[in-house]
């Protein structure tokens, strides 16, 4: 990975929760209120709302995702699942 962009922290989870979605077959969709229900987190969680939108938009600017919608929620589709399968590995 590029030294600029280090992993963070967050990351791991994110990339835990899209894959189950995802190899599931739950959705192909991806959002915050998805790994919300997955994980079971109260909506008054603010911080683990924050903690996810967060690993969502580094995966984006990474290649993995995609933004289907701007507005509100962000909706995001996984575009690379091979680069997602590396970050989880690593």
């Amino acid at each position: 990975m590029n030294e600029n962009l280090r992993e963070p922290a967050y990351l791991k989870r994110t990339i835990e929760a899209i894959q189950k979605l995802t190899l599931n077959k739950m959705t192909n969709v991806i959002t915050v209120k998805n790994i919300r229900q997955l994980r079971n987190i109260k909506g008054s969680n603010r911080s683990a709302i924050v903690f996810y939108g967060l690993g969502l938009g580094f995966l984006e600017k990474l290649g993995v995702l995609r933004i289907i919608n701007h507005g509100s929620p962000k909706k995001y589709m996984v575009i690379d699942k091979k680069k997602l399968k590396i970050l989880a590995e690593g």
